[in-house]
């Protein structure tokens, strides 16, 4: 009896997640899959519920009723269990399918719990383009090359289906993934700077910005570990004096952020972008 009532406090629990109604006659249900299946078993049934409610009430009515009708058939408890089990499955994600292809069901709208300006203004997420989903599925868009007429290309055709006030907002981005800068030195200060043989980065801005278009480029944390004799632009400090010593495996090497010369690096580096 305590298993049994464990089961039917893990169907009512508010504490998992809801989206089938749960009466009296679930509960009836499950006690009969106790007494066929055993406690072991309709646990795990219950469990489903908490995975995907349709499903388990899919599985439970299902299963129920073609163990009613095997009961004609002169077969043992284990075969018309065994037998109720497969087809209730069968039919349980024929319906999810069916529910997916032509139905609808209700879904709980999202909730904004708070909304505010960052620091800088902003109010949203960056919009635009990412040059990561057709560099990581090639087969997407076997054409696509990344390089600066790639890009491009990919520039015009975002702002062929976004509306001309849209963009005006000044808030679009063409963001260039791993790969747009050199991948294991700097220049002379260490900073970060762009692979000449795909990019001229100031052209593209140039382009971009006449679309109304903004450029993102992506970094990885740290200096290049190549780059640790180099001296920090504007300063005499040497790079290495601002590494914690650990390299954090991409070529790069981490900073101890309470040395000297770590925020002069980046505002370097971030002045070398602008710059562009």
């Amino acid at each position: 009896m305590a298993s049994v009532l464990t089961i039917i406090v893990h169907v009512f629990d508010d504490r998992y997640p809801t989206g089938c109604i749960c009466n009296l006659t679930d509960a009836l249900l499950l006690l009969w899959l106790v007494s066929v299946w055993g406690y072991t078993r309709a646990r795990l049934f219950c469990y489903l519920r908490c995975i995907n409610p349709f499903l388990f009430k899919c599985f439970l009515v299902n299963s129920f009723l073609v163990y009613l009708v095997s009961a004609s058939m002169e077969w043992t408890l284990r075969s018309r269990r065994d037998y109720a089990l497969r087809l209730a499955v069968i039919v349980m994600f024929s319906q999810q399918w069916l529910v997916s292809a032509f139905g609808s069901r209700q879904v709980r709208p999202l909730s904004i719990l708070t909304a505010s300006r960052t620091p800088n203004g902003f109010d949203a997420p960056p919009r635009g383009w990412n040059s990561f989903g057709l560099q990581a599925n090639p087969d997407i868009n076997p054409s696509f090359t990344f390089n600066q007429s790639g890009v491009i290309e990919q520039a015009d055709i975002l702002l062929s289906h976004i509306p001309p006030a849209l963009i005006a907002s000044n808030d679009y981005y063409i963001s260039l993934d791993s790969g747009w800068s050199i991948g294991d030195h700097g220049d002379e200060y260490g900073r970060i700077t762009y692979e000449t043989s795909r990019f001229d980065i100031p052209a593209l801005s140039s382009y971009l910005h006449s679309k109304g278009l903004k450029l993102g480029v992506y970094v990885l944390p740290g200096a290049f570990c190549k780059d640790s004799s180099k001296t920090i632009f504007g300063t005499n400090i040497l790079i290495n004096d601002t590494l914690s010593g650990n390299n954090n495996g991409f070529a790069r090497c981490d900073f101890n952020f309470s040395r000297d010369g770590v925020q002069t690096w980046h505002d370097s580096v971030v002045a070398l972008f602008a710059s562009w």
